[in-house]
């Protein structure tokens, strides 16, 4: 549940949130809704009383817009209408609403900025900052091997499970915001994750399905980013 969520609107999310776990949908894009729900909800509070979700109309919807347009990146903009736009939506086809407000708009255009790519040597640098025999060097090298080779999402690479890795067939499965699919990854980053398996089988999470671990059950997302910030720095 959304900690920002005004109280009357929390019935509905619920079952919107049930519905969306019901198809499938990873907890990261529960919290994606739900934090445009949120700041939708904010935004409502600052002006006043928070009306009921189903005597919203457009022109609500698009003060919103136009605020998060103003102060937030265009990306943050494109995530809070697709956010707002799949829960209406789906207030719609339960028949909770008669239609949707925001029915006829359209998402915002946006550019994203391409991100920059390590050099040979900034990657060898990395991966001899994991040098070393213990489980967290063994994880570490494997799992920057594997998100270098993949150019997999970090919301992807959190949930894999033992069985989505084919060490020979050099792929793995992986799903995400963006759905499933299967990546290819290289004989060294093959040879990694072998090793850091064997190291695994020692821990003392080995029997969980994971395939990445942290000090206790599954490496998270934010572990994740905190491991590569320290591996980096």
């Amino acid at each position: 549940m959304p900690r920002t969520l005004p109280s009357h609107w929390e019935p509905l999310w619920a079952s919107f949130a049930l519905a969306l776990e019901a198809d499938g949908k990873r907890p990261r894009t529960l919290q994606s809704y739900g934090d445009s729900l949120g700041a939708f909800g904010v935004f409502l509070g600052s002006e006043g009383t928070v009306p009921d979700l189903v005597k919203i109309d457009k022109q609500t919807v698009g003060r919103f817009l136009a605020e998060v347009h103003r102060t937030r990146k265009p990306a943050t903009a494109n995530m809070r209408f697709r956010g707002l736009k799949r829960f209406f939506t789906w207030l719609q086809d339960e028949a909770e609403i008669e239609l949707s407000p925001m029915a006829t708009m359209r998402p915002p255009k946006f550019t994203l900025d391409p991100p920059k790519v390590l050099t040979e040597d900034q990657v060898r640098s990395l991966l001899g900052a994991c040098s070393g025999l213990d489980f967290e060097a063994r994880r570490d090298t494997a799992l920057i091997r594997f998100l270098y080779d993949t150019g997999s999402r970090r919301g992807e690479v959190e949930w894999m499970t033992l069985d989505d890795v084919d060490l020979r067939e050099g792929e793995a499965r992986i799903s995400g915001k963006t759905g499933a699919r299967t990546v290819a990854f290289g004989k060294k980053t093959a040879a990694a994750i072998d090793r850091y398996l064997r190291v695994r089988s020692r821990h003392g999470s080995a029997d969980e399905e994971w395939l990445w671990l942290g000090t206790r059950g599954r490496l998270s997302g934010n572990g994740i980013y905190q491991m590569l910030e320290r591996r980096a720095a």
